[in-house]
């Protein structure tokens, strides 16, 4: 069997095609990594690209568009899923509820980072002569205010607006009675050694995350919405470099690699009958994966008919995956 140990250990960090299923999964419930001949790296690359190319709407990837983009799926009768994919200095915050998921990309730059030019006419009358310069703390606050900090603010629209006559209402999404969870998964820091960005070596797990204080502040404006109980927790990853073969593909278009990844999937109730008579319900569930190794998956009795799957383990198994 394929595992994590036995796949990096080997220095490979890009499958030469792209992972492709071995069996389809039940359409009552979740891919496994068994289905992908239980590697979990295959699994993570695949269910990725399943979530980015689904037209199943229960199916999302966040967009990479040119500002901070999210998406949120609401977890029902069916399963569902929320990726984020192509990581590579960016940032992304995942929030998990028993209703359900939402996610988001923040940029690198200029987010966390920007260049300023405090002279553009010189430049101009002289290409060769730059004043660019990496902006200052205090000139980049603002902008991460604005392309992050504020962009949070929406959640409050999915917290605590309690519809009684609707349980799955979007509005209750992460009430406190949903039980959210919340992680911030970015980047480790580069060795500072080298003179230029792409001669940097990444530092090694354990060291000081990139952007500690940034983090900081998108933890205290979690709070802030949620309440200082909600879990939080920072998830760190080291940064993708150019590898030989891959045309600079650090962002992994093409869905070859585990790295810079998180997959959300849920699994909905099912109420299994025999001879009409006795009957079992299984729990409705929500797990997390970073980069191939699960973190955490919460099982729970479903909080209503709209999270009870139409689908029964009886049924004839589908032959294709929507």
């Amino acid at each position: 069997m394929d595992t994590i140990s036995n796949y990096t250990k080997s220095g490979n960090h890009r499958f030469p095609k792209r992972p492709e299923l071995h069996t389809i999964p039940p359409e009552y419930t979740w891919a496994e990594p068994s289905n992908y001949g239980g590697c979990p790296l295959k699994f993570m690359a695949g269910e990725t690209r399943h979530a980015s190319g689904s037209p199943n709407p229960n199916y999302q990837v966040v967009d990479l568009d040119c500002e901070t983009s999210f998406k949120l799926v609401p977890f029902s009768k069916t399963p569902a899923a929320v990726a984020v994919t192509g990581l590579c200095g960016c940032t992304s915050i995942i929030i998990v509820s028993r209703r359900g998921a939402w996610a988001n990309h923040i940029w690198e730059e200029p987010s966390m980072i920007s260049v300023v030019d405090t002279d553009y006419e010189a430049e101009e009358f002289d290409p060769g002569y730059t004043t660019r310069r990496e902006a200052s703390a205090k000139e980049q606050f603002p902008i991460f205010k604005r392309e992050v900090l504020d962009t949070l603010l929406q959640l409050k629209d999915l917290r605590n607006n309690w519809d009684s006559s609707d349980p799955a209402a979007i509005s209750s999404l992460f009430s406190d009675d949903a039980h959210p969870n919340i992680y911030i998964f970015g980047p480790y820091g580069w060795h500072q050694s080298k003179k230029s960005r792409e001669e940097l070596q990444p530092c090694p797990k354990g060291t000081p995350m990139q952007y500690e204080e940034y983090n900081d502040m998108m933890k205290k404006k979690l709070w802030e919405i949620f309440g200082p109980s909600v879990p939080i927790k920072v998830i760190p990853y080291t940064q993708r470099q150019h590898i030989d073969g891959d045309d600079g593909d650090a962002g992994d278009v093409e869905f070859r690699s585990h790295e810079g990844k998180v997959l959300v999937q849920y699994r909905p109730a099912i109420l299994c009958k025999w001879r009409d008579v006795h009957s079992k319900k299984y729990d409705a569930a929500w797990r997390i994966w970073f980069e191939g190794r699960l973190e955490q998956q919460h099982n729970w009795e479903p909080m209503g008919e709209f999270q009870i799957s139409d689908f029964t383990p009886e049924g004839p198994r589908a032959a294709t995956r929507s």
